[in-house]
């Protein structure tokens, strides 16, 4: 291998190595946008059942069944002002707003298991992401001793170096496929 291809063959593996994911990539950002996002949605959706039932408690307060039946026109019918029974009305309020209340702590208690299990999730991704980005790179650095090595041999005829790199190669990085490229290139070497 020429040394023109050795480096077109390291820019390919720095440009894939740069194109990955990394921790800086806004993550944090669009997760502290979603949290604002979901606790918006959570205020409106309060404000609207709290206006739904005080609406329906105006509306109900209002609203007056129609007579059964109709009077004779010389019968004169005296209504009693309807009496609003405002302890009632503010008892049936309170127990409303604890409702929402707890509705709203469970509300709470998802969101926060939901966000839990999406920051593992990524967490997770992430994890596999760097192992993968430093398993490259411990391979790139085997192939590009064992490259050098055959080049010390190829080009210069530096067979002693170049054995010197083959057990470094089987030594650093015994558990690549290069080390098992650099002890038959070694074995070639001793025949």
């Amino acid at each position: 291998m020429n040394h023109r291809k050795l480096k077109r063959l390291l820019m390919e593996a720095d440009q894939e190595v740069e194109s990955g994911l990394r921790p800086d990539d806004g993550m944090g950002l669009r997760i502290r946008q979603l949290d604002r996002r979901r606790r918006q949605r959570r205020t409106a959706t309060v404000a609207a059942l709290g206006l739904f039932v005080v609406g329906g408690l105006v509306l109900g307060s209002l609203w007056r069944p129609s007579l059964p039946e109709t009077p004779a026109p010389n019968q004169v019918v005296r209504e009693a002002p309807a009496e609003i029974d405002v302890a009632g009305a503010r008892a049936e309020l309170a127990a409303l707003q604890a409702e929402i209340d707890r509705q709203e702590a469970n509300l709470a208690a998802l969101l926060a298991a939901e966000r839990r299990m999406r920051l593992d999730r990524r967490k997770a991704a992430l994890g596999r992401t760097l192992r993968t980005d430093l398993e490259r790179e411990i391979d790139r650095a085997a192939l590009t001793m064992l490259v050098a090595a055959d080049w010390k041999i190829e080009r210069h005829g530096m067979t002693e170096s170049a054995r010197n790199d083959y057990q470094q190669v089987m030594a650093s990085f015994s558990k690549t496929q290069w080390a098992d490229a650099a002890k038959q290139r070694l074995a070639t070497l001793q025949d």
